[in-house]
C-alpha cells in the first residue's frame, strides 16, 4: 500500500467510506455473475478477507484481479451494465488519468489521494482492477518485459504528478524528488501521452498471452516477478466472507499472500498500518471531507 501521507481517519469516516466501496463492489460483482466473468480479492483486500472476514481495519481501497479474457468480457458489457453510475478508468479512457491500474469509478464523487492530488483528472469513489497476463517462460525474458512495463508506469505516473513517492533520505533522496520534479515538467513540455504509454504498457503485458507458460503476473503490480503465479494457484476460486458479502478468492490464497507479504496473519506494527492517504472525499451527497495533511 501507499504512504500514509493523510492525517488518520476517524472512525465514522472510515466506515462510511467502506460501506461506499462495498456499494461498489456489489454492484460490480452483479455484472461479473450475471456475465459469467471471473475475478477475485487480492492483495490487502484478500488478506482482509482471511484475517478479519472484510476489510483490514485501517485499510481504506478495495483491489480485484482477472484475468485479461475476464477483464476484455468486463469492459465490453460495463457500459451498458452500469454506464448510468459508474466509469472504468484507465489513461486510455480518461485523459489525465496517470496509472496503470484500471479503476471502477462511481460518477459523482471524488476520492483523491494526497499523492494524486496535481493530477487533472476525474477521481471517484472506485475499486481497483488488477488483470493477470501471462509471464513469458524464460527468465531473463520475463524480467525485461517487467522492467520496461515498470519503466513505462513510471513514466505514465511522472506526466501526472511531479511528487511520486521517495522513501530514500538525504541527498539522494532530495536529487531523486527534483529528477522527478523536472522529468514532469519535460513530459509536459514535450506532450508525452499517457494514453500511448499506456497502450505500450499493455502491448508488453499481453505479449505472452499466446503462449503456453507457467506462470502469469499483474504487471501492474510492484513486484510483478516475486508476485507470479500459476493458473493453478488461481483456480478453481473459493467463496469467502468480505463483510456482508460473499466474494471470490484464489484457490491457494494462502501460498499467494504468503509469498507477497510473508506472515500476513500476524498483524502490522502500528507505525505500519497505513493507508491510501485520502487528501479529498466526496460522497456525491453533499458529504465532502478536506483531509489535507
Amino acid at each position: 500500500m501507499a504512504a500514509n501521507l493523510a492525517k488518520q481517519y476517524d472512525k465514522e469516516e472510515l466506515e462510511k467510506l467502506k460501506k461506499a466501496e462495498l456499494n461498489i463492489l456489489y454492484d460490480f460483482i452483479q455484472v461479473c455473475e450475471k456475465h459469467d466473468i471471473n475475478y477475485f480479492l487480492v492483495w490487502g483486500t484478500a488478506i482482509g478477507a482471511v484475517r478479519h472476514q472484510g476489510f483490514i481495519p485501517w485499510d481504506d481501497d478495495i483491489d480485484i484481479g482477472m484475468l485479461r479474457e475476464d477483464y476484455d468480457k468486463f469492459t465490453a458489457v460495463v457500459g451498458q451494465e452500469l454506464g448510468d453510475r459508474y466509469k472504468l478508468t484507465t489513461p486510455v479512457t480518461e485523459k489525465g488519468y496517470a496509472g496503470t491500474v484500471a479503476k471502477l469509478q462511481r460518477k459523482g464523487t471524488k476520492f483523491v489521494p494526497y499523492i494524486s492530488r496535481t493530477m487533472k483528472c476525474d477521481l471517484c469513489l472506485h475499486i481497483d482492477l488488477f488483470i493477470y497476463d501471462n509471464m513469458d517462460n524464460d527468465v531473463e525474458a520475463a524480467r525485461k518485459n517487467i522492467r520496461k512495463t515498470r519503466r513505462i508506469a513510471h513514466i505514465i505516473f511522472l506526466c501526472g504528478s511531479p511528487y511520486p513517492i521517495i522513501k530514500i533520505k538525504g541527498i539522494k533522496g532530495a536529487l531523486a524528488k527534483a529528477a522527478c520534479f523536472m522529468a514532469h515538467y519535460i513530459f509536459k513540455l514535450f506532450r508525452v501521452s499517457t494514453a500511448k504509454q499506456y497502450l505500450k504498457f499493455e502491448k508488453i503485458s499481453t505479449s505472452s498471452n499466446h503462449k503456453n507458460t507457467a506462470k502469469m503476473t499483474s504487471y501492474q503490480s510492484l513486484a510483478a516477478f516475486t508476485n507470479a503465479v500459476s493458473i493453478e494457484d488461481i483456480f478453481p476460486l473459493k467463496d469467502i466472507q468480505f463483510e456482508d458479502l460473499t466474494v471470490k478468492i484464489p484457490n491457494h490464497y494462502d501460498k499467494m499472500l504468503r509469498q507477497t507479504y510473508g506472515n500476513y496473519m500476524e498483524l502490522p506494527k502500528e507505525e505500519d498500518r497505513v493507508n491510501h492517504g485520502a487528501y479529498l472525499i466526496d460522497f456525491g451527497d453533499g458529504s465532502v471531507l478536506k483531509r489535507g495533511v
